[in-house]
């Protein structure tokens, strides 16, 4: 439910073999987001979010996913490493690609964060 890019990135990530990935979620429903919003989890309701798209043939243009490692982790390590891995094979491929332990894309990740959703990836467009 994914666009194509997003789906290249972490495929090559995969194939990289250096960490295991599982993807959690890419469309997201009304009901699902606002959800998430509520629950604190979001910061935006439906149809704000990247996971979300009006037209049911289009794709998300943002995917959480999480470093496998003896099951699904999510110790900040690994998630950081996992962010490492698909931000460097998006540069590979030249794909623009945010994480949401970096919002603002500045190399400092974390600590100058006010929200932190480390499985989230998305595409970055104009």
């Amino acid at each position: 439910t994914v666009h194509q890019d997003l789906q290249n990135v972490f495929y090559a990530a995969l194939n990289t073999e250096l960490i295991d990935i599982t993807v959690i979620e890419g469309r997201r429903t009304k009901e699902r987001q606002d959800q998430l919003f509520e629950d604190g989890k979001s910061k935006v309701k439906w149809p704000r979010g990247k996971h979300n798209v009006l037209d049911p043939n289009d794709h998300a243009k943002a995917v959480e996913a999480a470093p496998y490692v003896n099951g699904i982790s999510w110790d900040w390590k690994h998630c950081i490493f996992l962010a490492g891995v698909v931000l460097a094979t998006a540069e590979i491929m030249d794909v623009k690609i945010r994480w949401g332990g970096n919002w603002d894309m500045d190399g400092e990740i974390l600590t100058d964060q006010t929200f932190d959703d480390r499985p989230h990836f998305e595409l970055v467009t104009a």
